[in-house]
This record gives structure tokens, C-alpha cells and sequence, in this order.
């Protein structure tokens, strides 16, 4: 396993939609990229990694393959996205995934919507994210 800088993040963006994926990619890569300026992260082109997946389960998607891949490989340390429904629109799923980053491969994990850092994780955080990810759905369904 390659060592790891402490101040190396993964960035991962996910659209559902071909249409809105340019400008919808961007603008969750530079909300991404401005946190991990404000966190003092470097962030990297090879460690960026986009899904475009309508309805796609986690497990399917190339972006988020590769990003798990690299995490094992153990490339960086941190991983950023806009939300946790970025990894999936389903709790569960997101949630095994999140703890799959944090817990087994020790990633500090920030996702902007939910205000989420695992740096700052307690157990009152894990049962907040896990609401807010079961939430989000239903949000989207009442737009």
C-alpha cells in the first residue's frame, strides 16, 4: 500500500441526467474543491471521479468503483462530495458506503450539504446523517 500524504482529497460528483451533467459537474466539483481549499486538502485530477447514473445502483458505477479502488489503494485520505445522496439516493446503501470510507479504510469523509465530517464524528453525527440521507429522497420526491 502506497503511503498516504495526510492532506490529499478525492473528489466524487455524481449527475442524473446527461442534459444538466457539464454545468451540474462543475459546480459540485468547485463547492468540492473550495472545501478542501478551506480545509487546506490538495486536491488532484486523477482523484476526481464522476458518475452520470439515472438510476444506477452504487455497486454498478464506474466513478464510485474507482473511487473505492483507489481508497484501498490508499491515495488520499479524505473524500468530499456535495451529499451523501451523491454516493446514493437510497439510506441504506449510502450509509453502508459512508461507513465503508470512515470505518474500514479510516478516510476522513466531508459532505457539504449535510454539513458532515467524520474528522468530527460522533455518535450523535451517525445517527443525524443517517436521517438526513433517508430524508432526501422523500425532499426530492415533494420538488
Amino acid at each position: 500500500m502506497k503511503s498516504v500524504s495526510n492532506n490529499i482529497a478525492a473528489i466524487y460528483v455524481r449527475v442524473a441526467n446527461k442534459n444538466s451533467h457539464k454545468d451540474l459537474f462543475e459546480y459540485q466539483k468547485s463547492l468540492c474543491e473550495e472545501i478542501a481549499r478551506m480545509e487546506d486538502l490538495e486536491t488532484r485530477p486523477e482523484f476526481i471521479y464522476e458518475d452520470c447514473a439515472p438510476g444506477t445502483s452504487t455497486a454498478e458505477r464506474k466513478g464510485i468503483k474507482s473511487l473505492l479502488e483507489d481508497t484501498k489503494k490508499g491515495l488520499f485520505n479524505t473524500v468530499i462530495c456535495t451529499s451523501l445522496s451523491r454516493f446514493s439516493r437510497d439510506a441504506l446503501e449510502a450509509m453502508i458506503f459512508k461507513r465503508q470510507l470512515v470505518k474500514e479504510h479510516n478516510i476522513r469523509l466531508i459532505t457539504i450539504e449535510e454539513g458532515y465530517d467524520s474528522k468530527n464524528e460522533e455518535e450523535e453525527n451517525e445517527i443525524i446523517s443517517t436521517i438526513i440521507s433517508a430524508v432526501n429522497p422523500k425532499l426530492l420526491k415533494m420538488l
